[in-house]
């Protein structure tokens, strides 16, 4: 496969759907060289580093592949019949595809909001979907090591952080990052989300780009939650096909995909 193949979106009916029904992209062809475009459009730095990036998973709904997609969306549907308000914070939401998704879906549209540590992802995303003026989602750019967001404390229905677990560096950064996400969500909220996890913590080789990358346990990562004060935990593992899986040690271990929600008490 030729460099200029492995860099074309492979749209799928679903993804084409989703720009036809949000911003009337109907032909697939116009659709490939739109994503085309935008990919060049990123900071280089993320296209470089980045896999989600490089294959074009920033134009891709990736929430409604996860278990939990219906559950959230009948959740804050049902919150709203309830006179609540069901907010919904997509955490490292990059350009915000799955938010959109969400919205052409049913959820309750002002209650959306995106938080990503980079402004260029965001704006991105409203060329991306050709909505700068019309986009009735709300995106802050925040960093939740550093930023409170107090004026969403306790008000957060949904919390959804999806491939932002893997970035961490050690433990202490993935339970600090739920110490700071359960302030935002109310008593009885969820936690939700996906993200490369391994069956023993540690550091792993990456051939790709000679570096070491840390990557939690399953078991740490189910026992951060519970200590956190969060249960119903349940997990979906697929086994992750790469060869990122040496540890620092020269121990081999194996890695997976994990898709995962908990309720907070």
């Amino acid at each position: 496969m030729t460099q200029e193949q492995e860099e074309r979106p492979m749209i799928d009916d679903l993804t084409l759907d989703l720009y036809r029904t949000y911003c009337g992209m109907n032909d697939r062809q116009e659709l490939e060289r739109h994503l085309m475009s935008i990919k060049k459009q990123l900071p280089a730095v993320s296209s470089s580093r980045y896999k989600c990036i490089r294959k074009y998973k920033f134009a891709f709904s990736r929430v409604y592949y996860r278990f939990f997609y219906n559950r959230i969306l009948k959740y804050g549907q049902e919150l709203v019949r309830m006179g609540q308000e069901p907010f919904l914070l997509d955490i490292g939401c990059c350009t915000g595809t799955d938010l959109r998704k969400l919205y052409i879906d049913g959820y309750p549209k002002s209650y959306l909001i995106g938080v990503d540590i980079d402004p260029a992802y965001i704006q991105c995303g409203f060329q991306l979907f050709k909505d700068m003026d019309t986009c009735p989602i709300k995106f802050i750019v925040a960093d939740l090591f550093t930023d409170e967001l107090c004026e969403y404390t306790k008000k957060i229905s949904v919390a959804h952080a999806g491939s932002v677990f893997h970035l961490f560096t050690s433990m202490e950064m993935n339970q600090e990052f739920v110490r700071r996400i359960k302030r935002l969500i109310k008593p009885g909220g969820i936690l939700a989300g996906g993200h490369v996890i391994s069956n023993r913590s540690g550091m792993y080789y990456r051939p790709s780009d000679k570096t070491f990358k840390f990557y939690i346990s399953i078991e740490d990562f189910k026992a951060i939650l519970e200590f956190e004060g969060f249960k119903e935990i349940e997990f979906e593992l697929t086994e992750k096909a790469d060869d990122e899986r040496v540890n620092k040690d020269g121990t081999e271990s194996t890695l997976y995909w994990i898709s995962f929600i908990a309720t907070l008490q």
